[in-house]
């Protein structure tokens, strides 16, 4: 009798599954069951639903939509295997594609979508593509604090006299950020790096990008770590307050003279089972296209990833930098060893 509560557990969490994916494969008839696309995604933007439905006015088809975070959604495609109904992973953040990739989860997509798209934003096999960049970047206040007394990231840990905002290292953005470090300076370094910040952070790690942005506004904090696109995203708020403080900041790109900002992607992955691969390419392809690499700049103040697309007005206005040129599909070695450097030296 002492098993049964887990039992009944593990039944119920297979009949959630069960009829979450009868529920997708009955949203369309037999006629129309090629029409109908079936993503998990990791992103929830404005931009998104504008997006989905001119892909569905475009091709007539139905975008069945199921959310949740990185963790989450690949735990589901683990349980689920074979019989997913996905078609498409979407993620805001290349270590989670990477990790659905190794994980056996995803398959090449045509070698002649996104062949135009840098190597460095895709994975080494193609089963993978970025279709939007996100710099990680230093957003300070211009009256009061002069960013050219830490230039780069490595020199945010080794100043006494500057208070740093960010959000938890669990945070896939931290995570990749620091398996860069990794990657380009070593194990010990990059230890030492992370001790360097934990000393120097205004406050234990808690909230979003836009949290630690607002800390810097109101003075308790000299520097925030942030993606450029949330800078955007408050100096267009429809909360007067929060366009007063995205005006009033201003954006730092890190490493100039060294090894170039720290880029990410938001990426989508063609999953190894889907049953309408011609569809779901359609639609990565569709993301690539110059009409929403303009939505995404436009509307989300991310960076294009299509080369032939120049950055939308808010982020051209921020001024052009050197990237990085690590490759992301080569985060995946790091990512665990980033998690435990960060825990071991009091970044949580």
């Amino acid at each position: 009798m002492k098993h049964f509560p887990l039992f009944y557990k593990c039944l119920f969490i297979i009949l959630i599954v069960f009829v979450s994916t009868a529920s997708l494969y009955a949203s369309g008839s037999s006629e129309t069951k090629d029409k109908i696309l079936n993503i998990y995604a990791a992103r929830n933007y404005a931009s998104d639903e504008i997006a989905i439905a001119q892909f569905e006015n475009v091709y007539s088809a139905t975008v069945n939509v199921i959310s949740g975070n990185p963790r989450e959604l690949i735990a589901r495609l683990s349980a689920e295997q074979e019989n997913t109904p996905a078609d498409i992973l979407i993620a805001p953040d290349a270590g989670a594609l990477t990790q659905a990739q190794h994980s056996g989860f995803l398959q090449p997509i045509s070698s002649s979508i996104g062949s135009f798209i840098p190597s460095k934003f895709k994975a080494n096999d193609n089963s993978w593509i970025g279709f939007t960049k996100r710099a990680r970047v230093l957003i300070y206040d211009p009256l009061v604090t002069d960013p050219t007394n830490f230039p780069t990231y490595e020199s945010l840990a080794t100043r006494s006299d500057i208070t740093i905002a960010t959000r938890s290292s669990a945070n896939a953005y931290n995570v990749s950020l620091i398996a860069s470090r990794i990657a380009e300076l070593g194990t010990d370094q990059t230890i030492a790096w992370v001790a360097g910040l934990v000393n120097n952070f205004a406050r234990e790690p808690q909230g979003n990008d836009r949290g630690q942005i607002k800390l810097v506004a109101s003075g308790n904090a000299d520097v925030a770590i942030s993606n450029s696109y949330y800078l955007g995203l408050m100096i267009h708020s429809q909360d007067p307050a929060e366009r007063a403080i995205g005006e009033s900041l201003r954006i730092w790109f890190p490493n100039q003279d060294s090894s170039g900002t720290h880029m990410n992607i938001s990426g989508a992955g063609l999953i190894k089972y889907t049953k309408n691969k011609e569809l779901a390419e359609k639609f990565i392809e569709y993301l690539l296209s110059e009409q929403i690499q303009e939505l995404y700049t436009n509307e989300n103040y991310e960076y294009p990833v299509n080369p032939a697309v120049p950055p939308g007005p808010t982020v051209a206005s921020w001024g052009s930098f050197k990237e990085s040129n690590f490759n992301l599909s080569d985060l995946r070695p790091y990512l665990q060893e980033a998690i435990n450097i960060a825990s071991q030296n009091g970044w949580y």
